[in-house]
């Protein structure tokens, strides 16, 4: 089974936004719950810091695998080891689901230049990995990537998805199939659930001001 990311959308591309998904994204939250246990959930109180997913490396694939391991880190995989390789793609990443303990990650080639964007990639990729071992799914293409994405920002690793969403004059880059605004929603409930704020985490202002956006829309009414 080979799950793959969504593309990243260039210069031309309009980025969707808005909440078109958010029921999809509410039932992801309270799916996980259901299978985890509330405890379980409350082990990811602290999210996956900048430092740790930093690409100072000069070596390119040592970088890689070591960004790799701290998602299988944060993600509690110590069995669990991630090959990674980069071809053209459409896709921003496909990872090969299987019974492990080893799994074939491939990473657009973008990413060979845009580094900084890797932790991103990877933290949709190996949150594949964990729900595939927890038997998660809902049903269809969209509907299973919207629950990796809710689960990649609720879990902790996924605000590198959004901090990745860049809009300019000159280019535009979006990753996962959650909205901005969906993602900032995302990490405004685990804000609300674990006493986390990530604010100042964002490079991206297009990000911070989705966070911002999630955060409105979550505040109790």
């Amino acid at each position: 089974m080979t799950a793959r990311g969504w593309g990243v959308a260039t210069t031309g591309s309009e980025i969707q936004h808005g909440y078109p998904h958010v029921e999809t994204v509410r039932a992801a939250i309270t799916a996980l719950y259901r299978r985890l246990s509330q405890d379980t959930v409350r082990g990811f109180a602290l999210s996956v810091p900048p430092d740790d997913v930093a690409f100072p490396d000069d070596d390119l694939y040592l970088g890689v695998q070591r960004i790799a391991s701290v998602m299988v880190h944060h993600l509690r995989l110590p069995d669990a080891r991630m090959i990674i390789s980069f071809r053209e793609m459409e896709h921003a990443g496909n990872v090969e689901l299987t019974a492990g303990p080893e799994y074939f990650i491939e990473l657009n080639a973008r990413f060979k230049t845009h580094r900084r964007d890797i932790g991103a990639a990877l933290a949709h990729e190996v949150m594949h990995v964990y729900l595939h071992r927890l038997d998660l799914l809902f049903p269809g293409t969209r509907g299973n990537e919207i629950l990796t994405d809710t689960a990649a920002a609720y879990l902790g690793a996924g605000w590198l998805l959004l901090d990745a969403c860049r809009e300019s004059a000159l280019s535009r880059q979006k990753l996962g199939y959650l909205t901005p605004e969906e993602f900032g929603y995302v990490l405004a409930k685990r804000g609300q659930a674990f006493g986390e704020d990530i604010a100042p985490w964002f490079t991206s202002q297009r990000g911070y001001d989705a966070y911002a956006d999630g955060l409105a829309r979550a505040a109790p009414r």
